[in-house]
């Protein structure tokens, strides 16, 4: 979390996009993540989690790598 705050999650993706390149990824993604603020029934109650639209912009850019 910390490289993604110093280098923000678009640097964070593209590093990841590289490093895997023309490899498979397999995604596991725990809603427990997700802030509380934005996802108030994840059973694990943990401030300062992904926002929404840093989830969801995880997702498409992992999507896309097919």
């Amino acid at each position: 979390m910390d490289e993604i705050i110093e280098n923000g999650i678009g640097d964070a993706m593209k590093f990841i996009v590289k490093e895997f390149e023309g490899k498979p990824i397999h995604v596991s993604f725990d809603v427990d993540s997700i802030d509380p603020e934005n996802a108030h029934a994840t059973g694990t109650l943990v401030d300062g989690g992904l926002t929404y639209r840093e989830a969801h912009y995880l997702l498409r850019k992992l999507a896309k790598t097919k």
